[in-house]
Parts: C-alpha cells; structure tokens; sequence
C-alpha cells in the first residue's frame, strides 16, 4: 500500500493528464463523462474525480490509480496509431506531476515504466474484472446512506471476500489505509462444526481490547465512540459458518442497536460511515429474511457468479484490455490465452480465473500472496 499522505497535481501534471482524456474521449470531457468511464473500471468517486482535475488535494494511490486507468484507456485507442501508442508508453505519474500538500513527498516506489511492481498494476487490473452488478447496488446504496450493512453472497471461491476488500478499498481509501476496519474471523463452515454466537462476542471484545467478560452493550458503545471519530467498517468472515438459529442474533443485540444510536446523531457535521459486511462464502445462508429488513438493518447485494456463461462474455475483453501485463502483446494470441485461462478456472469460477492470471504473470505476482493481504 502506498503511502496515505495527500498530494495535488501540479499544473504541468494537470495538463498531462486533460491531454491524456483529450486523447481518449477525442474531446474535453466533462466530470461526469469521466467518472462514468473511470466508475466502470476502479470505481472512483465523482467528487474524487472532479478533486483530481481541479488540483485538489487526494490520496496518492489514487494518483497512482487514475494514471495508470487512463494509461489502460490510451493504450486501447492506440490501436494503429502510432503517436498516441508513444505517448500511452510514456504516460506514467512521476514525482514532477504532483505535489504534497504536507510539504515533502510521499516516498513512491516506481520505475520509468509501469511493471508489475509486487503486483500492485495487476491487483489494480484484476480490480476491473466484472462484479459490475454488486459493484452498482453498492454504489447506489451508499449515495443514499451513511450507516448500512451488506449481505455478500456466493458459492465457494468465487471471490466474496475480494469483492469486499475491493469495495472499501475504492469506496472508503482513507478507512482502508487508516485501518478504520474492525474483523472478525469465524472459522470456515463445515458441517460437522456449529459455531455459536459467543465466539462472535468473544473475538468482538477481544478486537476492542477489552476483556472477555464483557456485555455486549460494552461493545456497542465503544464501536459508537470509533464511529464518532470517522469511517468504521466491519467485516464478519465466514458468516455462513454461524449456527443458523443465531445469525440473527448479532443483528438484532449488536448492529441494529448499534445503528439506531448512531442515527441519532447524525447530522451535517458527522459524514462519517458505519458499515458492516456479512461474508457468506458458501452460499448457504437463506437471503428472504435480509430481504424483508430496512436497508441500514441489512441489505443483500446481487449473488456473486461465474464471469460469465462463455469466455467472450467478460474475459476476452478484460485480457484484450490487459495483455502487456499477460504477455501477450499480440492480438492473434488473444484468443487461445483467454480459452486457457477460461477452461483452467473451471469455466469462469472467479478465484480460479485470479489464480491463472497470477499464475501466468509469475513471478511478479501470486494470488495467495494478494489474498493473505486482505485487510478484511
């Protein structure tokens, strides 16, 4: 992770960047052009997209996120264009495009040209890779509300918690970063193990520091004393591992008492967000109840699925989007690499199509690695 200091383009970098999307869109697009485009790709938020151009201060892994998607945009309008395939090679973000707002600069780890650097343009590559569904219920629910919880769902490894991790990440950088996250870690469901809802209590005090002898009520109001002090997000792995009669339970005695204190004091001066993630990595847990409950209380997001019913769904297009990173510079060499990666991963499964891809861009990457990451 890149280092969390705030940084601005400078004009020179600004400029660099309006003639880079002048380039793409074939005009001056407007904010919203470029956010629709950029959302589709990362994610990025309209006002963090009208921040950058406008010289304002953000994150620079941001930075490092917008250049290297509208490098991706570049490289796919060069096709046949000579000039424009120079300038996309050159298009980097280097120390003379920003500057830091807290006077020295955030110490950065590139080289002239993007490589795949401890994998960190393939996670931003593999971060394009569909979940546009779940991608879109959340975005949609997020400009609505400050405090809300999230059902994900899905048969084994397809990605749950990836997308979880790649939602704060895009959604709430500055939580990710500052590690405003609060995990809990049930062990993986197996039918021959009941977990009971005061391991959940347990493993919650335990990450409040506070003692194992504690009343819920404790955990409530320190969780609300974070709250009070920025972003808080909470993440319950393996919430399909609970003992089916109790998944409720930490609804009813935790979260929603949790989120009707805080609702109380919301207003203009707290922009803050509560939010908290039920991970069902098997699919197994009943969605009708979840359904039936207000949007704060818990909302379900699309089921996760395969990417895809054939390799010309989403896959071509993402390796035809990526192929300098796959090796793969040659478009007649496109279509078997995108039927290998597809019949490899179990015909579109998603941790295994992330686990091809890093295997082909060995050793530069490994998905074990990317996924013993995960902050939540």
């Amino acid at each position: 992770m890149s280092s969390g200091k705030q940084c601005q383009l400078t004009p020179s970098g600004r400029a660099k960047l309006e003639t880079a999307l002048k380039a793409i869109f074939g005009c001056e697009p407007s904010h919203n052009k470029v956010y629709e485009w950029a959302r589709e790709r990362w994610s990025m938020g309209r006002q963090t997209i009208t921040d950058v151009r406008n010289g304002k201060s953000v994150n620079i892994t941001t930075l490092e996120n917008l250049f290297y998607l509208v490098k991706q945009g570049l490289n796919e309008k060069s096709q046949g264009n000579r000039s424009l395939a120079e300038f996309a090679k050159n298009f980097i973000l280097t120390d003379k495009d920003y500057d830091s707002v807290s006077g020295a600069k955030p110490k950065r780890n590139c080289q002239k040209n993007f490589t795949l650097n401890e994998g960190k343009p393939l996670e931003i590559a593999l971060d394009t890779l569909d979940y546009k569904a779940q991608n879109d219920s959340f975005d949609n629910y997020i400009k609505k509300r400050q405090i809300i919880s999230f059902l994900i769902h899905g048969t084994c490894n397809y990605g749950q918690l990836w997308l979880t991790n790649r939602l704060v990440r895009q959604h709430f950088e500055y939580a990710y970063v500052a590690e405003k996250l609060v995990r809990i870690d049930l062990p993986p469901y197996s039918p021959n193990r009941e977990i009971y809802i005061d391991t959940v209590w347990t493993l919650l005090a335990k990450r409040f520091s506070l003692g194992s002898n504690v009343s819920v009520k404790a955990c409530i109001d320190i969780a609300f004393e974070y709250w009070l002090q920025g972003t808080l997000i909470f993440c319950i792995r393996n919430f399909d591992a609970l003992y089916p009669e109790e998944r409720n339970q930490l609804l009813d005695q935790f979260w929603i008492p949790l989120v009707e204190k805080s609702k109380k004091h919301l207003s203009e001066d707290i922009e803050s967000c509560l939010i908290l993630f039920l991970v069902d990595n098997t699919g197994i847990v009943p969605v009708d109840p979840f359904n039936c409950m207000p949007d704060d209380h818990c909302t379900v997001l699309p089921m996760l699925t395969k990417f895809g019913k054939h390799p010309d769904d989403i896959l071509k297009n993402w390796v035809r989007t990526n192929r300098n990173l796959l090796n793969c510079p040659e478009p007649y060499q496109l279509s078997p690499l995108v039927q290998y990666i597809w019949n490899k991963s179990n015909e579109g499964i998603p941790e295994y199509v992330f686990k091809e891809i890093c295997e082909i861009c060995k050793p530069n990457s490994s998905w074990l690695k990317i996924k013993n990451g995960f902050k939540l």
